[in-house]
């Protein structure tokens, strides 16, 4: 399991930055989007709605076969710049829950709820609050973030999947061998081997899996157990000193200027967070 008694929150949003460009242009939810790769790479899809995945189109796809594939589709310019700030803003509403807040990749984040008894229903519906609708948050609750992960992306939008301790390894079982956060190479040679579930990896003797697959390997079987000790990384918070000066009178000279700034930046260095 996960950290002796620590409860862990997810909250994921699919397709984020899609979701973040319909907030600009809502008249497009339920269409056919494409968002490409960032300019300056090889012209492929990032990212597409299920409309757009419905007509074949996935992410990796080159995007000069889109058009074959969905004559309706449309293309999106992507914006890291507009997606980043969402996302900030969202990990500051998310630290009102917990000040242990990691924003793992664009559009899932993971709080560590800390231990004891928690009224999930609120603590759930507070997350979800936290998040504009229009985005379709997802939450899952777990003893472990690989767990928490599993159960938001199980959860339908603007609702949470709850997994409890002793449901961990009923629950994992039946999820695709594909969702364990590790390499495209050791998913392949777990899927060569005939191994499509946790619960087919789960099987296995643990030293076995070690021996044949190293460290990697090793780590992907004790997820697949439902063994998650990983711990939550927030960001390094930055903290800003602000000070200011007012000049009894208007400066009309360069020395009245270089006094009042030695002693603004004497003021701002005074304060304890410098």
């Amino acid at each position: 399991m996960g950290r002796e008694g620590v409860t862990i929150a997810c909250v994921w949003v699919p397709h984020f930055s899609l979701r973040i460009a319909l907030l600009e242009r809502p008249e497009l939810d339920g269409l056919p989007l494409v968002l490409p790769s960032p300019a300056g790479s090889r012209a492929v899809v990032a990212s597409c709605t299920p409309e757009a995945a419905r007509h074949g189109i996935a992410p990796g796809l080159p995007l000069r076969e889109v058009p074959a594939l969905c004559p309706s589709a449309i293309v999106l310019a992507p914006n890291p710049a507009r997606d980043a700030d969402v996302a900030a803003r969202i990990t500051r509403a998310l630290d009102q829950v917990s000040p242990l807040v990691e924003q793992a990749k664009p559009g899932c984040w993971y709080l560590d709820l800390g231990k004891g008894e928690i009224a999930l229903p609120a603590v759930i519906s507070r997350l979800l609050r936290l998040v504009s609708p229009a985005l379709r948050p997802r939450a899952g609750i777990a003893p472990g973030k690989f767990t928490a992960a599993v159960a938001a992306r199980r959860a339908a939008p603007g609702n949470a999947v709850i997994v409890r301790a002793d449901e961990v390894r009923t629950f994992l079982a039946p999820v695709p061998i594909a969702w364990l956060p590790v390499s495209e190479t050791l998913i392949r040679r777990f899927q060569r081997l005939g191994l499509r579930t946790l619960s087919d990896l789960a099987a296995l003797p643990a030293p076995a899996v070690a021996a044949r697959f190293g460290p990697e390997g090793q780590r992907a079987w004790a997820l697949a157990t439902g063994a998650d000790d990983t711990r939550i990384l927030p960001a390094r918070r930055e903290e800003t000193v602000t000070a200011s000066w007012t000049f009894p009178a208007p400066v009309t000279s360069r020395e009245a200027l270089l006094l009042g700034l030695e002693r603004l930046v004497s003021r701002a260095f005074a304060r304890p967070a410098l």
